[in-house]
């Protein structure tokens, strides 16, 4: 219903005035979702608003009630499963369950799954429950291998990794956790830790980010069982791009370490490949093996110990631990391993899973079968077909444009929120420029856009070797930018020539789904290969707006 609204819209302004009223309202939209985030609103507001815009839209349709009636069930339900004690933090929803109990303050649930507990360590607790001792093992395992005085702790969560830190006398201790609600919880709730101190500094930071940004050097880093939970979610999370295990992040991790330091990655290996990947990453990065501690108690749960100070890689006893270092690096050779261009620390090897695969082809039959019902006379599509193939390539440049900057600044959410604005922010500029200047350089345009993306594909931009870091953020956010700008440039002068406007933006918004399609063949090649497709689909392009050009 909203996209026959937004047509029927289009149809009564000129093409570029139309589009550049749309593109104002998508960069209201995501500052809007922007300020609802930093306030922690939940999907009640979120409909609320949406719901008096589009009544407001809706106003002189047929439908107006039965869309008002469909708003206020949404509304009734979103009120009828709120929960108590559920946070909505910028990236997912939070519950907080405080039970009576004697082994922890309290647990969270995030997005309906388990996810962590603030667990009780005093002494007696200990001594009382042998799940709480083997947990306290768990954390306190990697101070047998490193008596620091930094320590850098990377998903630090409810605070269990960091008051093991404390407890090992530990004089500096900087805790990265990249949702801030789950921080504020724990400041809040747990009373055996006083956040206040000064040998404590807390960052709500992407992991990654705060170690490339970083300039400090540390004794210990600890991983803190970070993103391990996501494996043994749902199959959604093997899309996931994770730049925190990646060959490019451990070696990051690596250069922040002082000179006997040493890395405790804690995991929860659910499938041994998933360990491999593990091992095969710290060993390729510090050129010999690390030690791999399993629990005797629940044996997905690993600890991996690598040093800086191959002494302190001497093979140790430790109480309900297993040393199975041997078990690795024998396990599939051609298993493949997360670098920054194919981050699917998730995904066993380079392919498409067979139930992404389906619903994919399902959504590009039903997308195609959409255009040739509804686009008459037929020969429309033919007309239009490039608008179809420039929405298919400008997704696979967003996304990739999306990524490399997101590496360059961090993976949070208020980064990203950015960087989708300047993306929509681009795209209006280079419309007023065609509006104010009356350009119709249709060709030229095309050249400065294919010999950009020949520039971002021959130079990805992680890889160029520019210091300082600053001077390598401005170099590479104007290349990434740069095609981004002048297909914009491109859609533009063609979309001003539309005799049907409606129809070009449908097929250019159908286009998109094909690059959504698409996009996953970095599942299979790596991301920087989505920019050579996206080559290949704006010639295409070229090819069936050549009348215009």
């Amino acid at each position: 219903p909203l996209g026959q609204i937004l047509g029927k819209a289009f149809d009564r302004f000129q093409p570029l005035q139309a589009y550049i009223i749309n593109i104002l309202g998508a960069i209201i939209g995501t500052i809007s979702f922007t300020i609802m985030s930093i306030f922690s609103l939940g999907p009640i507001i979120w409909f609320a608003i949406g719901g008096v815009l589009y009544a407001w839209f809706l106003r002189n349709e047929r439908l107006h009630l039965i869309a008002g009636i469909a708003f206020l069930i949404v509304g009734l339900v979103l009120v009828g499963i709120e929960t108590k004690n559920e946070i909505w933090s910028p990236y997912q929803k939070i519950i907080i369950n405080e039970k009576n109990s004697n082994v922890e303050y309290y647990s969270l649930t995030v997005n309906n799954n388990y996810y962590q507990s603030a667990t009780k360590f005093d002494q007696e607790t200990v001594e009382r429950y042998t799940t709480i001792k083997h947990w306290k093992e768990i954390y306190a395992l990697p101070y047998q291998f490193s008596q620091p005085q930094s320590v850098l702790i990377v998903g630090c969560g409810s605070g269990n990794d960091l008051l093991l830190a404390l407890e090992n006398n530990a004089q500096h201790t900087d805790c990265v956790e990249i949702d801030p609600k789950i921080i504020d919880i724990a400041e809040e709730k747990r009373i055996d830790i006083d956040y206040s101190q000064e040998k404590i500094m807390l960052y709500a930071d992407d992991a990654r980010a705060f170690i490339k940004n970083s300039d400090k050097k540390y004794d210990l880093i600890v991983y803190g069982f970070l993103d391990s939970h996501r494996l043994f979610a749902n199959m959604a999370n093997v899309r996931l791009d994770n730049f925190v295990y990646t060959e490019e992040a451990i070696q990051e991790a690596k250069n922040h370490l002082n000179e006997n330091g040493t890395i405790a990655l804690s995991f929860y290996v659910g499938k041994e490949w998933v360990g491999e990947k593990i091992y095969k990453m710290l060993e390729k990065n510090f050129g010999y093996s690390p030690l791999v501690y399993s629990s005797k108690i629940w044996p997905w749960e690993k600890i991996f110990i690598i040093s800086k100070d191959k002494m302190a890689m001497q093979e140790k006893q430790i109480a309900n631990f297993e040393e199975t270092s041997e078990q690795y690096g024998v396990i599939d050779n051609n298993l493949k391993i997360p670098t920054d261009d194919w981050p699917y620390f998730y995904l066993e090897n380079n392919f498409v899973p067979t139930d992404y695969l389906i619903i994919l082809i399902i959504i590009v039959i039903l997308t195609l079968a959409l255009i040739f019902i509804t686009v008459k006379p037929l020969t429309n599509i033919i007309t239009n077909a490039h608008f179809f193939f420039l929405g298919a390539a400008f997704m696979l440049l967003e996304t990739k444009s999306i990524v490399e900057l997101s590496l360059l600044y961090g993976t949070n959410w208020f980064v990203n929120s950015i960087v989708i604005t300047s993306i929509l922010i681009m795209i209006l500029v280079a419309n007023f420029i065609l509006v104010k200047f009356k350009l119709d350089k249709i060709n030229l345009f095309y050249f400065l856009l294919l010999v950009t993306l020949v520039l971002n594909f021959v130079l990805p931009v992680r890889n160029l070797p520019i210091e300082p870091y600053f001077a390598k953020l401005i170099i590479s956010t104007i290349i990434v930018s740069l095609p981004i700008f002048f297909a914009a440039l491109v859609f533009g002068s063609l979309f001003n020539k539309s005799k049907n406007v409606s129809t070009s933006y449908g097929l250019n918004l159908m286009g998109i789904l094909l690059g959504g399609f698409l996009e996953y063949s970095s599942l299979i090649y790596g991301l920087t290969n989505l920019v050579l497709l996206a080559i290949i689909i704006y010639i295409i392009s070229l090819i069936f707006a050549k009348k215009y050009a």
